[in-house]
């Protein structure tokens, strides 16, 4: 006989002495039943959670600890990776432009490049020089091109590349002001 068949018989035997109530013998076979009902569903499925947590926890360790001892053992020296820009292969250009700031009282100075560096020198000159070294795709944009401007805005002089719609990606500059 199997476990729970007795259990059935025991419930029934206690019923039938007074020691439990109807309720309770029917809450008591609930339980036996909704037991089997879970007993089933793991015997069915085959499946232990408890015992697969257990070995993914294992294998998750394992597969860190082999990782970290790669990553350990791993020679950086000998490599060497660089990046290069889009325009490193290209054309080289080179413009200048001035402002004269003759009688001006502290102009205040701005100089934005988003694609290469920034130099800025002082001198005694009453102009501004901005030089720009230049490298650009003539695929997209000519030789001829300006590349860098100076603008006003008060008492503001703006050194900026001349960016337009369809050159701002195809060239970059260093950009050195005195």
């Amino acid at each position: 006989m199997n476990t729970m068949s007795e259990e059935k018989k025991i419930i029934l035997r206690m019923l039938r002495e007074g020691k439990i109530t109807e309720d309770e013998a029917l809450s008591l076979l609930e339980s036996i039943k909704d037991t089997k009902k879970k007993n089933d569903y793991s015997q069915f499925s085959g499946f232990d959670t408890t015992q697969f947590v257990e070995k993914f926890a294992q294998a998750a360790a394992k597969i860190g600890k082999e990782t970290k001892e790669y990553i350990n053992n791993f020679d950086f020296e000998d490599i060497s990776i660089k990046f290069k820009s889009n325009l490193e292969q290209k054309n080289k250009a080179e413009r200048v432009v001035t402002e004269n700031i003759l009688g001006e009282e502290n102009p205040k100075l701005e100089v934005i490049n988003r694609n290469g560096k920034i130099n800025i020198y002082s001198w005694d000159n009453e102009e501004v020089e901005a030089r720009a070294d230049v490298r650009f795709d003539d695929r997209f944009v000519s030789q001829n091109y300006g590349f860098i401007k100076i603008e006003r805005e008060d008492n503001k002089i703006i050194v900026r590349p001349d960016y337009d719609s369809t050159s701002a990606r195809h060239f970059s500059m260093n950009i050195t002001v005195a």
